[in-house]
């Protein structure tokens, strides 16, 4: 009865705590835009909403018609990002990019789930909005575009690979359109490099195990040997010649692992 008590009051200490903090923190008002800088987002603005436009009524006027039609709404919230929060981490490329295609790739899949459709929305964005969070990549048109996903079946992952270039091409103009600002500076990160190197450690495991493969089934193994002058083909013996050489497997990468050392200036190949 007594710990049963002491969470009550707990409890009721924390709501009275959060009706509190309704009430505002003591910060000032967030300055307004000049009129030259409202008129770079206007501009911004324009430009990139039209250049999206007249890229949907191409993209409908093709022979597939609405199976790659670009959904233009996200894009409003994006531009208000982009022209209006430019140094906000949700408006920087990364988030722009990796958050649609994580929120979308969520709302597609969870369409599977068999719920019903307004549960089903709810959980899509809870799951998107979560994931994006944990991550680093909260960007809020993604959210916008859960909600689309999730409650239209035809959408699927054409239509995300033609609002992920438009969102490239966003970025694009925004990196031109604000940059001609003295006062603004877009992006303040790309954030891809981590991405990338993630990218490049997966092939270099992948070459490694095929390299070792490689190197443990039969066949003909070369001994090439790299010098400045020149380069020969020679049946030698191993035992008189210590040229610096590395093993290179046929239809593999060379390892340059194994190097000997040699003064000599000849480019020999050995066949073993």
């Amino acid at each position: 009865g007594t710990h049963f008590k002491n969470k009550a009051v707990e409890v009721a200490d924390r709501f009275v705590h959060a009706l509190e903090k309704c009430r505002g923190a003591a910060v000032p008002l967030p300055p307004t835009f000049g009129w030259i800088q409202t008129f770079h987002s206007f501009v911004g603005c324009f430009i990139t909403l039209l250049m999206l436009t007249y890229l949907n009524k191409a993209l409908i006027n093709t022979d597939k018609g609405d199976a790659v039609t670009l959904i233009l709404g996200p894009f409003g919230a994006l531009t208000t990002l982009i022209f209006g929060l430019t140094a906000a981490p949700a408006a920087q490329p990364r988030n722009a990019v990796l958050g649609q295609a994580v929120s979308i790739t969520i709302a597609i899949l969870m369409r599977e789930m068999p719920l019903e459709r307004e549960v089903r929305i709810a959980l899509s964005v809870a799951l998107a909005v979560g994931t994006m969070c944990k991550l680093g990549l909260t960007h809020p048109p993604a959210g916008a575009s859960a909600v689309v996903f999730a409650s239209n079946s035809k959408w699927g992952f054409t239509h995300m690979g033609v609002l992920l270039v438009g969102n490239v091409l966003t970025v694009l103009a925004a990196a031109f359109v604000n940059n001609w600002s003295d006062q603004r500076q877009y992006p303040t990160f790309w954030g891809f490099a981590g991405v990338f190197d993630a990218v490049d450690q997966c092939f270099s495991v992948l070459q490694a195990r095929r390299n070792r493969s490689n190197d443990d089934s039969d066949g003909e193994h070369d001994f090439v040997c790299e010098t400045p002058k020149m380069k020969k083909h020679l049946e030698v013996d191993l035992s008189e010649t210590e040229p610096s050489c590395y093993t290179e497997s046929p239809g593999s990468s060379p390892n340059y692992g194994s190097l000997l050392g040699s003064p000599d200036t000849s480019d020999i190949v050995v066949n073993v």
